[in-house]
């Protein structure tokens, strides 16, 4: 059986991406070669994170991926 994700899909407000843009951080996904991966533009510095994600699991891979940064930024 799979695991369910612990964040449920459309669990952002909205002011997480609007402070992670304020902060020229972008998260977004992208497609190589029919794979999906999860990529954030900080500031100008490219991260593509090496998991594959199916296109089922893109949003909540990228709404995590928003988190995290949201929560990184806000402890700093």
């Amino acid at each position: 059986m799979k695991k369910k994700s612990s964040l449920r899909h459309g669990k952002l407000s909205g002011c997480e991406t609007h402070f992670l843009n304020k902060h020229n951080v972008i998260v977004y996904p992208v497609s190589i070669l029919s794979s999906w991966y999860i990529e954030v533009n900080n500031n100008g510095v490219i991260k593509r994170f090496e998991k594959k994600v199916s296109a089922a699991e893109l949003n909540v891979a990228i709404e995590k991926t928003i988190m995290y940064y949201y929560k990184l930024l806000k402890t700093e």
